[in-house]
């Protein structure tokens, strides 16, 4: 059978119980196969792989503190092989309704074949597998534990369901003649993990439950990697220069490229020490140095560098984080298959010109500054392992994927990287600023300066505070609600799209940026949207997408509980797991259009 490569990364993994036939059977995932995927910046991969992963205390077959790009391996599934599971099977005989539970598939196959796969007891029943396992939260899985009766073993035990659908009812009989009549209750379902001491008990549930296996994944967007080592602080500090306007763009990269014309050739600096000396005026250099377009050198990229750093506070890892995030905004919003609202509008003809000249005035009025559409949103997904069991991963084992028979040495990541459609819409700062300061969430004075605004959100909204699963510390006011408004922006907008787009609404994902701030919509499936979708939607409809999402986050079928509850629900806000990058948390219809009592009092469309 055939699956989509998307279906096979979220439910076919290593690990993982599947429905993998029509005939209803059941297998469990016991190896993937795949293609290496080159050219990919596994060293940001992995950095995010151990960001999410940070939130298991315990952790199976990863490392525990080096993390070494080298370590792992990123292929795409080629090829699932899967396996009989799970292996107890009820008679459908009333006559028999034995419960059997085989050892292994070659027992299976040994004790049914020769009665074309009936019931090895009666011999005429056929077999109906169960699709109940047992599972643990360090990993383990086990097929459904038959329990012998301490008398006659299990020949005679069969699954009393006590008339009940929950399975703590259920109970293990025996119905031998000997018990007079009266089936023995043997056990409660149920079976114990002994690799612990001492051992504990398993859940058993059917093999669908999110709780049996849950894939952990990361989505990144899969820009070219800066020069060619590994970034340092200079390098991190030059992305955040360009970005503010404090450096010329390219100078980031030469700077991490060895040789480059960063470090040899003429610049600026020796163009000027050779006019000088040639008696050229002072006045005249300048002129002469801006018409013949030479890069800056050495000495004055440490000048500006030093300047970028009298208006960045951060330092170490936590520059790095945010100057990566701007690199991936910068690279996106700047792709040779971008266009920004600008040019949508210059190209515009006919009808179409009038529908798109007034959506400027609506995007202002709504708090957005400016507007992107790409054919060429590079996105990586990739799966890194599985947990099993309680959702509070303080609890459950972070499992990763058992070795691939190709690669060995390596810890396998299955991943896909496709080139998607997507939709970049960025903030006005000024407006999001001035938002805090309505609610008196800061008490910052007003900042006008554009540089200044986009090096404030640099220094106050901490991306290391922002919990992959979790909600935003109280204590970091700034980064909760900047990323808080970001986040239901992006949700808002993404419900919309899909109603007017006329897609299913998992078909979409999101992106956010909250220290820029902005948020990318992207296809999430490229065999479950039409090409040009997005295209179209940003080209054709941008004005009627802003409108629906202004009038759909005023009411909710749940009001007035949702509002002046958790202020989101699936009725409103939330989306499928595929498609939030934060499982819906950070979420508020009271960012846009203000809370009943509480803060924010004024939303950020509340004026609209």
């Amino acid at each position: 059978m055939e699956r989509g490569r998307n279906q096979v990364l979220y439910h076919f993994m290593p690990e993982a119980v599947v429905d993998y036939s029509t005939t209803g059977a059941i297998g469990k995932v016991e190896r993937c196969l795949g293609r290496k995927i080159g050219n990919v910046d596994m060293v940001r991969l992995i950095e995010a792989i151990q960001r999410q992963s940070g939130r298991f205390v315990r952790k199976a077959g990863l490392p525990t503190t080096n993390w070494v790009p080298d370590d792992f391996v990123l292929l795409e599934p080629t090829e699932v092989q899967l396996q009989l599971f799970p292996l107890t099977f009820f008679c459908k005989n009333r006559g028999c309704n034995a419960a059997i539970q085989f050892r292994n598939i070659e027992d299976f196959r040994d004790r049914t074949q020769r009665y074309n796969y009936k019931c090895p007891y009666c011999r005429t029943g056929e077999l109906e597998q169960t699709d109940f396992v047992h599972y643990h939260t360090c990993g383990r899985l086990d097929t459904l534990l038959v329990r012998p009766c301490p008398t006659h073993g299990v020949r005679d035990i069969y699954l009393d369901r006590n008339n009940s659908s929950s399975p703590r009812d259920w109970l293990w009989r025996c119905k031998h003649p000997s018990h007079g009549g009266n089936d023995l209750m043997v056990a409660k379902v149920g079976a114990h993990c002994f690799d612990h001491t001492p051992s504990e008990f398993m859940p058993h549930r059917p093999f669908r439950t999110s709780d049996v296996y849950y894939p952990e994944s990361v989505a990144l967007v899969d820009v070219p990697p800066l020069g060619t080592k590994i970034p340092d602080e200079r390098i991190w500090t030059a992305v955040l220069g360009e970005y503010l306007g404090m450096m010329e763009a390219g100078n980031a990269n030469k700077l991490a490229t060895p040789n480059s014309a960063a470090s040899g050739g003429l610049d600026r600096e020796e163009a000027r020490n050779r006019l000088k000396a040639g008696g050229v005026p002072e006045e005249e250099i300048d002129n002469t140095l801006r018409l013949l377009g030479l890069p800056a050198g050495g000495g004055e990229i440490d000048g500006s560098l030093d300047a970028v750093r009298q208006r960045i506070q951060l330092r170490g890892p936590s520059l790095s984080r945010s100057a990566s995030k701007v690199y991936e905004y910068l690279q996106i919003t700047s792709g040779e298959e971008t266009k920004a609202l600008a040019q949508i509008i210059r190209e515009a003809e006919g009808p179409q010109a009038e529908r798109v000249r007034s959506v400027p005035q609506l995007m202002n009025d709504l708090g957005f500054a400016d507007a992107f559409v790409t054919t060429g949103f590079p996105l990586l997904k990739a799966v890194f392992g599985y947990s099993r069991g309680d959702p509070d991963r303080q609890v459950s084992t972070l499992c990763a994927f058992p070795r691939n028979p190709d690669f060995p040495s390596k810890i396998p990541i299955y991943g896909a990287l496709t080139e998607v459609e997507a939709i970049v819409i960025s903030l006005n700062r000024r407006a999001v600023h001035e938002w805090l300061r309505e609610n008196a969430l800061i008490s910052d004075a007003p900042i006008v300066d554009e540089t200044q605004l986009k090096a404030w959100f640099i220094n106050n909204v901490n991306l290391d505070a922002i919990p992959p699963y979790d909600e935003v510390p109280s204590a970091h006011t700034t980064t909760k609600w900047v990323y808080r408004l970001t986040h239901s922006l992006a949700h808002i907008l993404l419900r919309q799209a899909a109603s007017i787009a006329g897609v299913n609404r998992d078909s979409l994902g999101e992106l956010l940026f909250p220290n820029i701030p902005a948020f990318a919509i992207y296809t999430n499936s490229s065999e479950d949207f039409s090409l040009g979708g997005m295209y179209t939607l940003f080209e054709n409809s941008l004005e009627s997408w802003l409108e629906a999402a202004t009038d759909a986050v005023r009411f909710c079928l749940n009001d007035p509980v949702c509002i002046e509850g958790n202020k989101a629900c699936f009725a409103c806000m939330h989306l499928a797991e595929v498609s939030c990058e934060h499982f819906n948390r950070e979420l508020g219809r009271d960012t846009l259009i203000g809370a009943p009592s509480g803060t924010p009092a004024i939303g950020y469309w509340s004026r609209v």
